[in-house]
């Protein structure tokens, strides 16, 4: 999609309002995609220590931005009252998922292991590159997609080395 100047000083202005929330942004990527009837928009907002991002979908590429700023929004500032809850109780917020419960240095304990948590999600079509993109801007550390080529599920994780990894079924 050509981007016209007027919609670039929108999205300007839009994603600095954000900064009353977190002063420490370094960089925002905005990604705009219209599918038929379907105007898409992707932000991705990165900085010391956190990366939050939204996707809206609208008829109209302007309300889609607005959604998508709302999202982020409401992320900054629950972001912004945990870093003040946390400095208020003076202590480090704790896992609340849980931990498991086999310790190798116990050998008096049964060898068992516990699923902790379950996220399941709808993995988004997307090419290997987006995915590729996706993994860079989230501070995961694997990333499920279906691709869009072959319609089958897929995995790209970071490696120890830096690099990408991908996985996907023969």
């Amino acid at each position: 999609m050509e981007i016209t100047q007027p919609l670039r000083d929108y999205i300007d202005n839009k994603v600095n309002k954000l900064s009353r929330f977190k002063k420490n942004i370094k960089e925002a990527h905005v990604i705009l995609s219209v599918e038929k009837y379907r105007q898409i928009a992707e932000i991705y907002i990165s900085g010391n220590g956190f990366t939050i991002s939204s996707t809206e979908e609208t008829p109209d590429m302007y309300t889609s931005i607005d959604g998508a700023i709302e999202k982020l929004e409401r992320q900054a500032k629950k972001l912004k009252t945990k870093k003040i809850d946390v400095k208020r109780s003076g202590h480090t917020p704790r896992n609340t998922t849980g931990s498991t419960t086999w310790d190798p240095e116990a050998p008096d304990k049964p060898d068992k292991r516990q699923v902790v948590r379950i996220n399941a999600f709808i993995p988004k079509p997307m090419s290997i590159d987006e995915a590729v993109m996706q993994l860079e801007y989230r501070e995961d550390e694997i990333l499920m997609f279906r691709n869009a080529q072959s319609d089958e599920i897929n995995v790209v994780y970071r490696r120890a080395d830096g690099s990408v990894g991908l996985l996907e079924p023969d």
